[in-house]
């Protein structure tokens, strides 16, 4: 896909209802210009239905 890894950020912990392990995943990535941003979010869901996970996909926030 070409899309670069800028920043990886990961965070264990468990549920507190269950006591199930979980894991937090932040990545920061940069998305080339060419591809096209709906079609990677659409993938990036179905992805995440595949492996049973929780994700969003959406623009960093910057303060200026």
């Amino acid at each position: 896909q070409k899309i670069q890894l800028i920043d990886l950020q990961t965070d264990g912990f468990k549920s507190h209802y269950s006591d199930t392990k979980l894991l937090n995943l932040l990545m920061r990535i940069h998305i080339p210009t060419h591809i096209n941003i709906t079609d990677l979010r659409e993938r990036f869901m179905l992805l995440c239905e595949d492996v049973n996970a929780d994700g969003i996909l959406e623009p960093e926030k910057t303060l200026k």
